[in-house]
């Protein structure tokens, strides 16, 4: 266990109170600390670490992390920060050993569609035999290890022992859904990406961004986290003002927008819908057939072949994996209870969502939806 100077002795944090205490755990929440904890006093939108302190003293914690000078009277070391999310962040991916230096990192953001392209790029991983890790929406997976996912991109000390759990596990490469709440509260800090996808930007969040130019901001964040690829959608418009911030090396996809470097062609489409992913550059092509209905999906597979191209993926173990997701769930799901009609479920909470499914069964047979 590492002591609490090795974990800070890189910063200019101020430090009162023994620096040699040894810490066995982070916590941010002080019901769960417990003996030989640090805690983070973290401000949420109703209520501030700070007023748990006691607590997470009487439950054992050996340093508090603050952004405020506290009086502790000796009961525990007090380490005041400038910022709490980033020295969150920062002393989690520490304690753990920085695991993302050592995996491959996938971070796909976006209003919509990113847990179809988690699911989908997991499969094609599986299919070409690398191991692959999953952190998103409906759960997290290691391999066949399934966990059960309290936000879409978890707190940065569970980021980073998932990650270091990756690791122990030789899971080579690792798919994230990254919200845009986690990116502008630093969660995913000290994480090395490498390749970002940007799905699409629509109504959704304001109620913590405040304004759409904010919501977009957090979103680009994580392109400054990106090693080596950024894929983005260009036929969004943020998906173009995306292209004059980022610096890494970038991959468009498209249908509509001809300057593209992938798009669709030859699109048969009902329940079964059948097309060629295109790079008109290369004059390369792809054949895909899915069982995932509906235009949007047409973009996350899009975005998870150009992806899977990028690791080196053959042609055949990509097509395969698209082929072997029969439904992701929550997306337009099938229910089959015996009834005489459809029963579709789909998590669509947005009004581009919830568009993206009307359009999308009105294309299909039907009398009435």
């Amino acid at each position: 266990m590492p002591l609490l100077n090795s974990l800070i002795k890189d910063t200019n944090w101020e430090i009162i109170g023994k620096k040699d205490v040894n810490v066995t755990g982070i916590s941010y929440d002080s019901r769960r600390t417990k003996s030989g904890d640090i805690f983070f006093c973290m401000h949420g939108q109703h209520t501030d670490g700070e007023k748990f302190v006691n607590s997470a003293i009487e439950n054992g914690a050996v340093a508090i992390f603050s952004d405020k000078k506290l009086e502790l009277n000796n009961r525990a070391t007090l380490v005041v920060v400038p910022d709490i999310t980033l020295a969150l962040a920062y002393v989690s991916s520490k304690f753990y050993n920085f695991p993302s230096e050592n995996l491959q990192i996938i971070g796909v953001t976006g209003t919509n569609g990113k847990t179809t392209i988690t699911y989908l790029l997991e499969s094609i991983f599986n299919t070409a035999g690398i191991s692959c890790g999953v952190i998103g929406t409906i759960n997290y997976r290691i391999g066949k290890e399934i966990f059960p996912a309290e936000n879409t991109t978890p707190q940065a000390p569970d980021l980073q022992e998932f990650l270091s759990r990756a690791v122990e596990k030789n899971i080579k490469v690792v798919v994230m859904e990254v919200s845009s709440h986690s990116l502008a509260l630093n969660r995913v800090a000290y994480t090395k990406f490498n390749t970002g996808i940007f799905t699409n930007l629509t109504r959704d969040h304001l109620d913590f961004h405040k304004t759409f130019e904010e919501y977009f901001k957090a979103k680009a964040k994580l392109f400054e986290s990106v090693e080596k690829f950024a894929i983005i959608n260009i036929d969004d418009p943020w998906g173009e003002k995306l292209l004059n911030i980022i610096k890494c090396p970038v991959i468009t996809y498209g249908i509509s927008n001809k300057k593209s470097d992938f798009t669709i062609t030859e699109l048969k489409q009902n329940l079964v819908s059948s097309f060629y992913i295109l790079n008109p550059k290369k004059k390369e092509k792809i054949k895909i057939n899915t069982s995932l209905i509906g235009e949007h999906n047409l973009y996350n597979i899009l975005a998870s072949v150009i992806c899977a191209f990028n690791f080196g993926i053959q042609p055949e173990d990509i097509r395969k994996g698209i082929e072997n997701v029969k439904k992701i769930p929550g997306r337009l799901e099938k229910v089959e209870c015996g009834q005489k009609f459809t029963v579709l479920v789909d998590y669509a909470h947005t009004d581009d969502a919830l568009k993206n499914v009307l359009t999308t069964l009105n294309k299909l047979p039907h009398r009435r939806i």
